[in-house]
């Protein structure tokens, strides 16, 4: 008889542990044909159970808009895509694209990329226009690669007077000394935003986006230029920095 209450005791005690233990919310990984444009996922930083092996190869693109150099928007107002008017002007010597988008620029600091994961880097071509989850899956990189790094460059311009579409067909005129003095003093903010996508698990990762500001003065195009490059090699250095903050999540360690 002492036997059978017993095992009443510890059946209840069982029962009531079992029913009293919270359940575990599983959340689904996010499907990746839905998405429509890659940069507007939000917390999308669940990572894989399956890392890669290491050391990965990394593809590096900028992803521009449809139309036009950059994502500009002056006094919160969006100029690119499709919408804008006018022809996009080509200048071999547009200083501010070349600042912005030299390789060898982008080279100087992308190049700090953990090298303990990462020993091998490529560069591909510019992808244009929105990124959706279908679009990547299909994406065919010239090199085969186990990560694809795409960023963008948004702009944002604050100045007195809203500027002609003509400075963001041809973003030159923004650092001419011909021009600068019809802007005024205006204020530029540079912001880095982009994705980690691991091609064999399907998954993609939000890289922490950077925002950097500074005053262009009107009155010294070459001032401006020399501004300009600092504050996009400072932005990329910090971008590159947040880059690596993700790796150790994606990549296996190093072998000793």
């Amino acid at each position: 008889m002492k036997k059978i209450f017993c095992l009443l005791i510890i059946s209840c005690f069982l029962f009531t542990c079992t029913k009293s233990k919270p359940k575990q919310k599983f959340k689904p990984k996010l499907a990746i044909d839905n998405i429509e444009d890659v940069f507007l996922i939000i917390d999308s930083n669940q990572f894989s159970t399956h890392k890669l092996a290491n050391p990965a190869i990394i593809s590096i693109q900028e992803n521009r808009p449809s139309k036009g150099y950059y994502y500009f928007y002056n006094n919160n107002k969006k100029i690119f895509g499709n919408s804008i008017e006018g022809e996009i002007e080509i200048v071999s010597n547009d200083n501010f694209n070349s600042i912005l988008s030299e390789r060898k620029i982008i080279g100087q600091r992308f190049v700090n990329i953990d090298f303990n994961y990462i020993p091998q880097i490529f560069y591909q071509d510019d992808i244009k226009g929105d990124i959706g989850g279908s679009l990547l899956k299909s994406y065919n990189p010239k090199i085969k690669t186990d990560l694809m790094l795409i960023f963008r460059r948004i702009i944002h311009i604050n100045s007195e007077k809203e500027l002609p579409t003509s400075f963001f067909l041809s973003p030159n005129l923004l650092i001419s000394s011909n021009t600068l003095k019809e802007i005024g003093r205006y204020e530029l903010t540079l912001i880095n935003e982009g994705i980690l996508y691991d091609v064999k698990n399907e998954h993609i990762y939000n890289i922490k986006p950077t925002s950097h500001q500074i005053e262009l003065p009107a009155s010294h195009a070459q001032t401006s230029a020399r501004e300009l490059k600092t504050i996009v090699l400072n932005s990329l250095e910090e971008f590159v920095a947040n880059t690596n903050s993700l790796l150790p999540n994606i990549i296996e360690p190093p072998s000793i």
